[in-house]
């Protein structure tokens, strides 16, 4: 009787593993067709999660093939501090690339792509960026009502670094204070640094050789100008002819009496 109930417990247990490893390789294999978009099902199916998660999706198929290797290698699933973890990553990366989107084609977010417009960017070469899907598009809308835009952009920067330190599996208090601490160093050698730079360049200035400022050469005053010597054309006449003059002078003079 014993002997039978481990041989029913052995074959259950073989089972589990069956299915749990089955059902592992399936979702692994669908990431395939979908990450590389083969055939239709890989086109349908990668519009499907580009139109759910945006951008993003390429993150969310890193977590799925994660989530199968563990339920392939530890026969459960992987409800974990590290998947949680990936998720909040998840919700920071949808809130954080829909405020891009939102700052680099702000008329998107008010009309967001349809499921049509997905499957048409699908089957079209290149990488087109459309932000935290619907999804992230109707996070965004709620927090930027709500909180506005900047909160939005604050609430996806913390989600994802609260992610990173629940996936190292660190304490979130110890991890606070210890980037707080590393933050103030950073702040207090920058300003170290700032007035050191300061300091110098005032002393530069202090210290600097003047310009011997060159003298003016004074212009001598000028001289007065010496006044023409105008002579008297009566003074280079000869004696006798200015004496006869006189004398016609004279005679003009009684003869008009």
């Amino acid at each position: 009787m014993a002997t039978k109930r481990k041989r029913t417990a052995k074959k259950k247990n073989n089972d589990k593993k069956t299915y749990y490893a089955s059902f592992a390789l399936i979702i692994i294999i669908l990431l395939i067709i979908t990450v590389f978009q083969l055939g239709l099902v890989g086109e349908y199916a990668d519009a499907v999660f580009n139109f759910l998660f945006g951008t993003s999706r390429y993150f969310t198929y890193l977590v799925l093939l994660l989530a199968s290797f563990y339920l392939a290698t530890h026969l459960k699933f992987p409800f974990t501090k590290r998947m949680l973890g990936y998720f909040m990553m998840q919700f920071g990366l949808l809130f954080l690339l829909h405020s891009i989107l939102y700052l680099s084609d702000r008329s998107r977010t008010d009309s967001y792509f349809t499921f049509n417009d997905m499957l048409a960017m699908t089957r079209e070469p290149g990488l087109d960026f459309t932000g935290g899907g619907i999804i992230g598009q109707t996070l965004f809308n709620f927090s930027a009502t709500s909180i506005s835009f900047f909160g939005t952009l604050l609430i996806g920067l913390i989600f994802i670094y609260l992610s990173i330190i629940i996936v190292r599996h660190k304490s979130i208090e110890e991890s606070l204070r210890n980037d707080f601490n590393f933050v103030i160093r950073g702040l207090t050698a920058i300003g170290a640094g700032i007035v050191s730079l300061f300091e110098k360049l005032a002393e530069w200035f202090k210290n600097r050789p003047k310009k011997e400022k060159e003298k003016k050469a004074k212009k001598p005053a000028p001289k007065p100008k010496a006044e023409p010597i105008i002579e008297s054309p009566a003074a280079d006449e000869p004696v006798e002819k200015r004496a006869d003059k006189k004398r016609k002078a004279r005679f003009s003079k009684k003869r008009a009496k």
